[in-house]
């Protein structure tokens, strides 16, 4: 797993948090990122994706390969809840105690312990960002356009 970039510490932290997603032949993949922000082949990069994909067994999970991927940005989480309409941009994977500031009726920013910004909460999503509450698709030029500058 080395020449990958991870390690079986990883993997099974993949496994235990990461997310769940159906993957070819009937497997599922655990996809997490991690906070890299080192040089892996030259090259920097913020974050780091491991994701081991997994063959559930009625015995067992068996590790099938598993797949690791670097990006030089953090990545940004958007999250949609249709039962109450309101979409979350997660700027950063911390979690944890944040202030929340309304910014408009619709909009409320949450900053981390530092005061960086960490999430933008927006209700009323579906009118808010322009698009059907059944088929929800939220691009991202749409949800910067109604936070402040």
């Amino acid at each position: 797993m080395t020449e990958r970039g991870t390690d079986r510490q990883e993997v099974e932290e993949a496994i235990r948090r990461g997310r769940r997603v159906p993957a070819e032949k009937g497997r599922i993949a655990f996809r997490l990122n991690l906070r890299f922000e080192q040089t892996w082949k030259g090259k920097y990069y913020g974050t780091k994706q491991v994701m081991p994909i997994v063959s559930e067994k009625p015995d067992r999970d068996v590790v099938v390969t598993v797949l690791t991927f670097y990006f030089q940005a953090e990545l940004m989480k958007i999250t949609y809840d249709p039962e109450v309409d309101a979409a979350y941009i997660y700027l950063t994977e911390q979690r944890g105690q944040v202030t929340t500031v309304k910014a408009n009726e619709h909009v409320f920013l949450d900053y981390g312990a530092a005061d960086e910004l960490v999430g933008i909460e927006i209700l009323d999503a579906s009118e808010v960002l322009g698009f059907d509450r059944a088929h929800p698709e939220i691009k991202i030029d749409k949800a910067l356009a109604v936070c402040p500058a």
